[in-house]
C-alpha cells in the first residue's frame, strides 16, 4: 500500500497470488486495467483455493440438507446468480417472482445482449401492480421461444408451466440460462487469452445436463456446478477435471 505506482503494486500482488499457487489469468497491465472477467476469474480462483471458511458442522449440515426440500437450495443459488445481473426489482422469492416472465426476460439480455426484443415485452406497471395472466404468458413463452432459439433443452415446458410457478420446470430453464452465462464468460476469457472457444462438453455440463438435468447442478455433497468449470481450462491443459466432478 505504500508503492504508489499501479503496476509495481499490480506486480507484488500477483506475486503473493504466486506464493500461493493462485497466479493466474492477470499481468500487472491487466489488473490495472480493470477487466472485469478477468478479475472476476482470478478472485474466483483465489477463493476456490483458500476459502478460508470454517466446515460446517453436523447440524448445519442437517439444515442445508433440509432446506433441499422442493428445490429450495437450488432456488437460492439462481436467486444469488439472477441478483448478481441487476435484474430489476431484485428476486426475492424465486418461483414467484419469476411467473410474469419480466424478470427472465431481463436475465436473458444481460446474458445475451440484444437477444430480446423489448417491443415482445409486457412490462410491469410503472406505479406498481402486476402483469396479467394473458401478459404473463405471453412473456413466459417469449421466454421458452428464446431459450429453444439458443439450444436450450425445453423439451414439453410451456410458458404457462412458468406462469403457474412448475418448480421443476422453472428451474430447469434457469439453470440452462445460468449455464449459458458461464459458457459465453469462460469463452471471453479464452478469447482474451488468445485460445479457442470453450464448449459445453469440455465443461463437463453438457454431460450433466443430459444425465441429472437441473438437479446436476446441485450434488449431494453441495458441489455446485461452479465447482466443475475448471479454471485450468481456459488454458486448455488437462481434462482430469473429470475425475474431480
Amino acid at each position: 500500500l505504500q508503492t504508489n505506482d499501479l503496476l509495481q503494486r499490480a506486480e507484488q500482488v500477483l506475486e503473493n497470488a504466486d506464493k500461493m499457487g493462485c497466479r493466474k489469468f492477470l499481468t500487472p497491465t491487466s489488473l490495472v486495467a480493470g477487466n472485469p472477467k478477468l478479475n472476476l476469474a482470478f478472485v474466483a480462483n483465489l477463493f476456490n483455493n483458500h476459502p478460508c471458511l470454517d466446515p460446517i458442522t453436523e447440524e448445519e449440515k442437517l439444515e442445508v440438507e433440509d432446506f433441499d426440500a422442493e428445490g429450495e437450495r437450488e432456488a437460492r443459488v439462481f436467486t444469488l446468480w439472477l441478483n448478481s445481473l441487476d435484474v430489476q426489482p431484485a428476486v426475492q422469492s424465486f418461483f414467484d417472482d419469476l411467473r410474469d416472465g419480466t424478470i427472465l426476460l431481463q436475465a436473458y439480455d444481460k446474458v445475451i445482449k440484444g437477444s430480446v426484443n423489448q417491443r415482445h415485452v409486457n412490462k410491469r406497471p410503472a406505479h406498481g401492480g402486476e402483469v396479467s395472466r394473458f401478459k404473463a404468458v405471453e412473456n413466459t413463452n417469449y421466454a421458452i421461444e428464446l431459450g429453444k432459439q439458443n439450444g436450450f433443452s425445453l423439451v414439453g415446458i410451456q410458458g404457462a408451466d412458468i406462469t403457474d410457478g412448475q418448480r421443476t420446470l422453472t428451474l430447469g430453464l434457469v439453470w440452462q440460462l445460468m449455464r449459458k452465462d458461464i459458457t459465453l464468460t469462460l469463452s471471453a476469457l479464452a478469447q482474451r487469452l488468445g485460445k479457442r472457444e470453450i464448449t459445453d462438453s469440455e465443461m463437463g455440463l453438457k454431460k450433466m445436463w443430459v444425465e441429472e438435468g437441473w438437479r446436476g447442478f446441485m450434488r449431494g455433497n453441495g458441489t455446485n456446478c461452479i465447482r466443475i468449470v475448471p479454471y485450468s481450462a481456459v488454458q486448455f491443459g488437462s481434462y482430469n477435471f473429470y475425475k474431480r466432478v
